[in-house]
C-alpha cells in the first residue's frame, strides 16, 4: 500500500497523476490530508477514493507532500510503524545521514533506505541542467534568477492570486493576504521562502543551492535570487554560468540534449523558447535562449514545478519498492 499525504494539494494532485501514469493499482493507494479534507472524494485513474485520517499502519511507503512544519511529526509517525518515507518538505535537506535526491541525477539510494528526501523544483531543474553541462565542461559557478508562480505556495497561493486579481480588475482594493507580506497580483515580489533576521538569502534560495550541492559530486556553486511573479503555475530560471573551458552554443545544446529529462527548445527567431505555459503537465526541463561568450554561458529554463518533481519521485519510489 502506498499513501499520499497532502493528496488534495498542488503537489499531492500531481503525485496521483504520476502514480496513474505509472499504472500503480488504485486499490493499493490510500489518500491522507488535513482534517478539513476528511471524507472528500478524489478521482484517481477513473476511480474514486476518499480522503482518510492519517494512519500509517499497513502502509509500505508514504509520500509526504506537506509543508515542513506539518511534515516532521508525520515522518516520525510513519517511521515508528516501519513505513518508508519519500519526503518533499526539505526535512532531510541538511541531514547527510539520509539521502536527499534529484531523481535521474543523484546516485540511486540503497533499496532498503527507510527514508529519502526529494529536492525542490528549482534545485532539481538546476541539477539536471548543470550536471549535463558539468560532465562535459565543468561549471565553476552559476548565478540564477528564479521566477516563481503562486503555485509554489500551494493551493492557498493560487487562491490568493485569483482573489487579488479579481478584486483589482473589478476596481476594488485588496487586503494583504496572511500568506505573503505583499499582494501577488500585478506585482513582482523578491521574497520566496522565509528570511532569517540579518541573513541576506531566503530559505528557498538556500534550499535550491543546497539541493544542487547534494545532487552530484563536485557540483558548482549556485547563487540564487528568487522572485514571486503574478502567474499561477510554473517556474522560470535564468542562468548565468562560468565554465572551465570556452564553449560555443551548439556544444552546450548538444550536452543538454544528452540528458533525457531536458528538452532543448531554442529558436528565438521563430518565437520558440521555454515558457511556463509550455511546461504544463510536462515532466521535463525546457531549456533555450542559449548564448555563449568565451567561458560564459547564458540560458533560460522552465519547469512545471509539481509535475516535474512528482513524476521523478514516483518513478524512483516504485523502483525502491519493487
Amino acid at each position: 500500500m502506498i499513501a499520499v499525504v497532502g493528496a488534495t494539494g498542488v503537489l499531492g494532485t500531481q503525485l496521483l497523476v504520476a502514480l496513474a501514469d505509472e499504472e500503480h493499482p488504485v486499490e493499493e493507494l490510500t489518500l491522507f490530508a488535513s482534517e478539513r479534507s476528511h471524507g472528500k472524494e478524489v478521482e484517481v485513474a477513473g476511480e474514486t477514493l476518499e480522503i482518510e485520517p492519517v494512519d500509517f499502519r499497513g502502509v509500505k511507503l508514504a509520500f509526504i507532500a506537506t509543508p515542513l512544519a506539518a511534515a516532521k511529526p508525520l515522518i516520525e509517525e510513519a517511521r515508528k510503524v516501519g513505513t518508508r518515507v519519500v519526503d518533499f518538505s526539505g526535512a532531510f535537506r541538511s541531514d547527510r545521514a539520509i539521502p536527499h535526491l534529484v531523481p535521474s541525477v543523484s546516485p540511486a539510494p540503497a533499496r532498503e533506505a527507510p527514508a529519502v528526501g526529494i529536492a525542490g523544483a528549482a534545485g532539481s531543474a538546476l541539477a539536471h541542467v548543470l550536471s549535463a553541462i558539468h560532465r562535459w565542461n565543468p561549471v565553476a559557478w552559476a548565478d540564477v534568477t528564479g521566477l516563481y508562480g503562486s503555485a509554489h505556495r500551494g493551493a492557498a497561493g493560487i487562491e490568493a492570486l485569483e482573489k487579488e486579481t479579481a478584486a483589482l480588475l473589478s476596481g476594488r482594493g485588496v487586503d494583504t493576504e496572511e500568506l505573503a507580506p505583499h499582494q501577488l497580483a500585478f506585482n513582482v515580489v523578491p521574497h520566496v521562502g522565509a528570511f532569517a533576521k540579518g541573513h541576506p538569502q531566503s530559505s528557498e534560495e538556500l534550499a535550491a543551492a543546497l539541493d544542487v550541492a547534494r545532487a552530484f559530486d563536485k557540483a558548482p556553486v549556485v547563487r540564487m535570487t528568487a522572485l514571486h511573479v503574478p502567474v499561477f503555475h510554473g517556474l522560470s530560471l535564468a542562468l548565468s554560468m562560468q565554465l572551465t573551458n570556452p564553449a560555443d552554443a551548439e556544444a552546450v545544446r548538444a550536452a543538454l540534449k544528452a540528458n533525457d529529462k531536458v528538452k532543448v527548445v531554442d529558436a528565438p527567431d521563430e518565437s520558440i523558447y521555454p515558457t511556463t505555459q509550455l511546461t504544463a503537465a510536462d515532466d521535463a526541463v525546457l531549456v533555450g535562449r542559449v548564448r555563449t561568450a568565451g567561458n560564459h554561458v547564458w540560458l533560460v529554463a522552465a519547469v512545471d514545478n509539481a509535475a516535474f518533481v512528482a513524476h521523478g519521485a514516483v518513478r524512483l519510489a516504485l523502483e525502491l519498492l519493487y
